[in-house]
């Protein structure tokens, strides 16, 4: 009986003739449907399975998506992968990090990643808020038409994560892993959490399974991470001696301090005006600090000029828009404008998302939602030669997350975890309480899978 679920999926299928993507109609709403293509394995991504590439189209936004199923794992979950940003391209994430293939040094073509995350999940990369990669909007030369904040954009997400099963029915009811790094900070825990209000309000059978929050190096509290600029650049810090002179870390302390007592102001008020205002100050006066210096902000332990330390990111933009790759998405056809160059960074959605205060504005409220409930397993993890997203603030933003068990995840110490590095290093440092696990991993920067190219040895520290 189940499968007659299938049926309104089956009646509102249709193909257009002139292309070889399908489109499914939605079977929750009239207004939304989704398109899909299906490639073999070795087209456009040598990952060891076939994959789909497609749009699913909200009104008068479309959002950009690339489905990989898992690697022979039929009892595999699925993750959705976010970027960060505010405007990054989830494609990075897929291209550059954990996805079943990765680009090649001349951005030409894919190799097979033996250490993808497809092994264990269905992962699905998502490039959103409309505008960001090849996800567009109708009226692009009118601002107004692209998202501003990140509680409008989780909107956009839901009825993003409904179409999914309509295209591919195999998705129906499985568990949803929600996951992302940096900016993804912000929209996780707060798309988790919309999640979570939609579910309180359908029956059973319709709501969305989500069963964990996943979040790498993440920014979900800037009044606690830009304040940590300071700990992490003006001590010694996983062994690397402080980078800063005395005249600023004098500065940078009494700054730190401030940015702190402006960002509780701009949490118990969450008006727009205030929360940029203390964005603007911490900026100015903590980022803007590590901007002057000659530093990579996403590895301390890169010796590498600023600007070129991820040459693999140039690849990625060569293969996305390449005439094969541009030519397999039909991108004339399918995008129907004019302008449809893809970049890493949509600059108009990085704009609106800093111009709105969405930048500056804490997540910890709806992370908080998140903790409490008892379905949904939380971790974070945090490479910790990071200095943008360091793991001082993230580990202080979690122990002052205000839920149930906060005494006890404040109480627990750091333990080793149970794997080296291929040098001999321990991987890094954990704790856990029931619902929340936090994990530092040593070696890593503020793209951990980038950084670590060699899983870890199961060798005890």
């Amino acid at each position: 009986m189940r499968h007659l679920s299938l049926l309104p999926a089956i009646f509102c299928f249709f193909s257009d003739a002139t292309a070889s993507f399908l489109t499914v109609n939605s079977t929750y709403t009239t207004n939304d449907s989704i398109r899909y293509k299906e490639f073999a394995d070795g087209e456009l991504c040598d990952g060891g399975q076939k994959h789909y590439v497609g749009w699913a189209d909200i009104d008068q936004r479309h959002i950009f998506y690339w489905y990989h199923p898992a690697r022979n794992n039929i009892e595999a979950p699925l993750m959705v992968w976010l970027q960060g940003g505010p405007g990054g391209s989830s494609v990075v994430g897929m291209l550059a990090e954990h996805g079943p293939c990765l680009v090649s040094v001349d951005g030409n073509s894919t190799k097979f990643n033996p250490y993808s995350w497809t092994t264990a999940y269905n992962i699905i990369y998502i490039d959103q808020p409309a505008g960001v990669g090849y996800s567009y909007v109708d009226e692009p030369i009118n601002t107004s038409s692209y998202p501003r904040r990140s509680e409008e954009s989780a909107l956009d997400f839901l009825r993003v994560l409904r179409l999914l099963p309509d295209a591919f029915p195999e998705l129906a009811g499985m568990p949803i892993h929600l996951a992302g790094e940096s900016y993804a900070g912000r929209y996780v825990p707060e798309y988790a959490a919309a999640i979570l209000e939609y579910n309180s309000r359908i029956r059973e059978p319709d709501r969305i399974p989500l069963r964990s929050i996943m979040v790498g190096n993440g920014m979900s509290n800037m009044g606690e991470q830009w304040p940590a600029l300071y700990d992490t650049g003006c001590y010694e810090h996983h062994g690397i001696a402080p980078i800063f002179n005395e005249t600023d870390c004098s500065a940078m302390a009494t700054a730190a301090n401030r940015c702190e007592i402006l960002y509780e102001q701009c949490q118990s008020n969450p008006d727009e005006i205030i929360c940029i205002a203390a964005g603007k100050y911490c900026q100015q006066n903590l980022w803007d600090v590590v901007e002057r210096k000659n530093v990579d902000r996403y590895n301390r332990n890169n010796t590498c000029p600023p600007g070129d330390c991820y040459p693999i990111v140039d690849d990625v933009e060569t293969f996305m828009n390449s005439l094969e790759a541009r030519e397999a998405f039909e991108i004339k056809t399918q995008m129907n404008q004019t302008s449809n160059h893809w970049a890493m960074t949509s600059k108009i959605i990085e704009s609106r998302y800093i111009e709105s205060g969405d930048f500056f504005t804490s997540s910890v409220p709806a992370l908080t939602r998140v903790l409490e409930d008892p379905k949904v397993e939380v971790l974070y993890y945090v490479g910790v030669h990071d200095f943008a997203c360091n793991s001082i603030g993230v580990r202080r933003m979690l122990e002052n997350v205000k839920w149930s068990k906060r005494s006890e995840f404040r109480a627990q110490s750091m333990s080793s975890l149970p794997w080296t590095l291929s040098h001999g290093e321990c991987a890094g440092m954990t704790k856990a309480v029931s619902g929340l696990d936090l994990v530092e991993l040593n070696g890593g920067g503020h793209l951990v899978s980038f950084n670590q190219d060699t899983p870890p040895s199961r060798k005890q520290c």
